[in-house]
């Protein structure tokens, strides 16, 4: 994890994906939240699993955006100390 992107949405989330894509960079935004890491997501909140699945979840992902993951965005830092967080 290189960036976590803690706007919300429809604070240009979409462009920073889109640049970052551009640019090279693996990105995870709301679509695909859902479709690789939703039971993940759904087990944190249950509280089947702790914070480390962040690590497991995004270890060969660049940067995070949009829902779930920008409102857990300090979470998720944790996991990946050396993340630049953009708000």
């Amino acid at each position: 994890m290189k960036v976590i992107c803690a706007g919300f949405p429809k604070t240009g989330t979409k462009s920073m994906a889109n640049a970052l894509g551009c640019l090279g960079y693996s990105v995870h935004d709301f679509e695909e939240h859902l479709e690789y890491n939703l039971q993940n997501y759904i087990d944190f909140f249950e509280g089947k699993v702790g914070e480390e699945i962040f690590r497991e979840m995004y270890q060969n992902v660049d940067v995070v955006v949009d829902q779930p993951a920008c409102t857990l965005w300090n979470i998720i830092l944790k996991q990946f100390p050396d993340a630049k967080v953009n708000i």
